[in-house]
């Protein structure tokens, strides 16, 4: 994977760009391998991500529910902007890793993503919600 301190973000979202980290950006996947309206696992440094594609909107978030560490990204369904995990159908924000329904209680981390040159890139520190 690349890595890239400055990419030109082309209009795609920026995950909250109030208190986004600074650091380079991380090369995540090929935009074209994340099917529309759905997710990917991806794997870096031995931190196993959630890739989304919403449009043309890429997002990233940790793939594990915060509930029963069931894959988000495998075993989850997304609608619009939320994930709901297969495993006890609790609900996270995609944009945001704030949770939307229970038995989930705590947040996933969501992290600064971008698409740049036909790659998905990410800021892999995490955004505090607030």
């Amino acid at each position: 994977m690349e890595n890239s301190t400055n990419p030109a973000i082309n209009g795609a979202n920026v995950a909250g760009t109030a208190g986004v980290p600074d650091g380079p950006w991380t090369e995540l996947c090929a935009f074209s391998e994340v099917p529309d309206g759905e997710g990917i696992q991806v794997t870096v440094d031995a931190q196993v991500l959630a890739v989304w594609r919403v449009g043309e909107q890429a997002f990233v978030t940790d793939d594990t529910c915060t509930h029963g560490e069931a894959s988000l990204a495998c075993d989850g369904m997304l609608d619009g902007f939320s994930i709901v995990c297969g495993l006890h159908q609790g609900e996270f924000d995609i944009r945001t890793g704030l949770v939307l329904a229970a038995p989930c209680s705590k947040a996933i981390a969501s992290y600064p993503a971008c698409v740049q040159d036909g790659h998905v890139l990410a800021k892999l520190e995490r955004v505090q919600s607030s």
